[in-house]
């Protein structure tokens, strides 16, 4: 398959972006490019707790919501201010976190939920 095909495909929404790493991974292969390989691989399945995830994929937020029972009444989805953790939760969840998951479950998550990427840390 051509380049100019695989590139107007994506950009034209014509294949997903599984389709077009799986795509780029062979290609990576025949051009024997195994840093490209696996970028690919990793972007399609994910990286793991081993691996340097790159600077795109790392985030971080301030934004902490709770849901729970707090003095008798059930909250749902209440902002949390920082000040209300431990120094040191509260510096660990201002730090930066890596984002591993595969590209089919990041843009599941956002496809699925219209309030964005979060992280349950119960």
């Amino acid at each position: 398959m051509a380049k100019s095909k695989i590139l107007k495909e994506l950009v034209n929404n014509e294949v997903t972006i599984e389709v077009a790493l799986s795509r780029l991974m062979l290609i990576a292969s025949d051009i024997d490019n195994t840093e490209l390989r696996d970028w690919a691989t990793k972007e399609l399945n994910g990286y793991g707790v081993d691996d340097t995830c790159p600077s795109y994929r790392v985030i971080a937020s301030a934004n902490i919501t709770y849901t729970g029972i707090s003095g008798g009444f059930q909250l749902t989805n209440q902002p949390l201010p920082l000040i209300a953790l431990p120094s040191d939760i509260r510096e660990s969840m201002l730090s930066s976190m890596p984002v591993r998951d595969s590209i089919a479950k990041i843009a599941h998550i956002f496809e699925s939920k219209r309030d964005g990427l979060h992280l349950d840390l119960t």
